[in-house]
Formats: C-alpha cells, sequence, structure tokens
C-alpha cells in the first residue's frame, strides 16, 4: 500500500461517515509524504486532533491536524526518531 493510500484509508475508515477525500485533503497527505513524515505519526496525529467525534456538527478534515502533524514530526526528529 503507497503512503497516501495508507493515511486516506486510516482517515476513511476512522470516521466512516466519510466517503471520500478532498482535493485539499489529498494535497495535504502528498506535502507529507514529500517531507518523508512516517505514517505512524501522521495517525498518532489524526487520533490526538480527533480524540471524539460524537458531536453530530463534527467534521473530520485532515486541515485541522495538518501543522499538528508537523510539530509531532519535528518533535519525532528532536528526540531521535524513536518514537514512531
Amino acid at each position: 500500500m503507497n503512503y497516501v493510500t495508507e493515511i486516506a484509508d486510516f482517515f476513511v475508515c476512522r470516521f466512516p461517515g466519510i466517503a471520500i477525500l478532498s482535493p485539499a485533503d489529498y494535497t495535504i497527505i502528498a506535502e507529507w509524504e514529500k517531507e518523508e513524515i512516517p505514517v505512524e505519526i501522521v495517525r498518532r496525529t489524526i487520533d490526538e486532533v480527533f480524540p471524539d467525534h460524537n458531536d453530530e456538527n463534527f467534521q473530520p478534515e485532515l486541515v485541522k491536524c495538518h501543522e499538528k502533524v508537523k510539530i509531532n514530526f519535528r518533535q519525532w526528529l528532536a528526540d531521535g526518531k524513536n518514537k514512531a
């Protein structure tokens, strides 16, 4: 499974009400791939940013966790790449 598919599948499975991701979501995933952010960091961040989604007005979008993914990646690098 490639990077984009793995993250897209994780996100769609995590939020069953989502059928597909937006073009903006795919652009964000491609950026993470280009920056070589490990899939596990992205997954962990998605879980961190969206811990509870029982609210009926909940709108999960990858843009909402984009900066946090970058922060977690920088922290992972600073910690010596041992927390993925």
